[in-house]
């Protein structure tokens, strides 16, 4: 059974694999008419189009990675089949029980690479993609660092530790000096949100310490529950080093989470998002377990390129269920949990239907 284990999961991760390598470069060519309207602005180059392009690719693998497992699946279950080499497992006494055990079993290597790539190479990928397009485009003074986002506005430092999605600034600090060079104000800040009436920045739970021009060991310091800052980064130069939350691991989101709830902010779409992720591998596995009842009932006779195209509507449906089920949790007040689950507890439900049809 080792043998046919391995023989059925090189057959599926490679139809995976193939999957991916078709739909990928079918994106980035999408991908590449918008990232065409921004050459010539900046520095930005049609080199560097394509640099962003592939440094996005992780994310979108990711992303259509449930489908492209229930293709794959499909691919390489439909290949054994059209050799009739499910016949001869099946004819060697190999229940289709079995077979989906084997399924499975790949399963897990797939669900394992999803992880990797959404909790360590998107994350990684996104934040060199912000860093390039702050760079290239703006026309500020902005770099990234270890310690966060630097600007400077004149003769004054700006330093933000973190930019939430939602354009929210986290652990802000601001140093003043005057002509001569010497420091003159220093000020932190909680929080931060852009004032479109007021065009500026609302600081929030402010510090802000004065130093002495004469005894620089002198040093008053002030507190104010809020605070407008005209002069730090505008909203337009935010939003190129924003990063949307469904790219951020596992980690990030919930130290955002802590922080919104700890502040009062709604949490919600952070808790759908940070639920989504955790089935994500449950997903991939219900995704490759599908193949078994669409392959092994009525379609049976039907082409590859059939069997193909139905796992292509299955994979838009679930797409398209699962952008309804986040938007439950915000509209109408549906647990988080529950509204990150739904899209996989249909699908789950649709293979024990189809397996109980098998008469497995």
């Amino acid at each position: 059974m080792v043998i046919i284990d391995r023989y059925i999961r090189n057959a599926l991760l490679i139809g995976v694999f193939i999957t991916l390598l078709v739909l990928l470069p079918l994106i980035g060519f999408l991908l590449l008419g918008d990232e065409l309207d921004h050459v010539g602005i900046g520095r930005y180059t049609l080199i560097d189009a394509f640099v962003i392009i592939g440094l996005s690719m992780p994310n979108y693998a990711h992303k259509i990675f449930p489908i492209a497992a229930l293709i794959g699946c499909l691919l390489g279950l439909g290949g054994l089949a059209n050799n009739s080499e499910l016949n001869a497992m099946r004819a060697l006494g190999i229940s289709i029980s079995r077979i989906l055990w084997s399924i499975l079993k790949a399963g897990l290597i797939a669900a394992l690479f999803a992880i990797i790539l959404g909790e360590v190479i998107t994350p990684w990928s996104e934040e060199k993609i912000r860093t390039l397009r702050s760079e290239l485009l703006s026309d500020s003074d902005v770099s990234k660092t270890p310690y966060g986002f630097w600007v400077r506005d004149g003769s004054t430092f700006i330093n933000i530790r973190d930019i939430l999605p939602d354009k929210r600034l986290k652990d802000i600090y601001i140093y003043e000096f005057d002509i001569k060079k010497r420091l003159t104000h220093s000020t932190h800040a909680v929080s931060a949100i852009y004032s479109e009436p007021l065009k500026a920045w609302s600081l929030a739970n402010v510090s802000r310490s004065t130093f002495n021009r004469i005894n620089r060991f002198k040093i008053k310091v002030n507190h104010f529950p809020k605070l407008n800052w005209p002069t730090l980064i505008d909203s337009d130069t935010l939003s190129l080093l924003l990063i949307d939350p469904h790219k951020l691991p596992l980690w990030k989101l919930q130290s955002y989470i802590e922080f919104m709830e700890t502040n009062g902010l709604d949490a919600t779409n952070y808790l759908v998002i940070f639920w989504s992720k955790i089935a994500t591998p449950i997903v991939i596995l219900v995704m490759m377990a599908l193949s078994v009842p669409l392959l092994f009932g009525n379609m049976r006779k039907v082409h590859t390129g059939q069997r193909i195209f139905f796992g292509i509507i299955i994979g838009i449906s679930f797409y398209i269920l699962d952008s309804i089920s986040s938007q439950l949790a915000v509209v109408f007040g549906m647990p988080p949990l529950i509204s990150a689950f739904l899209p996989s507890l249909i699908c789950f439900s649709g293979l024990l239907f189809g397996l109980r049809y098998q008469s497995l």
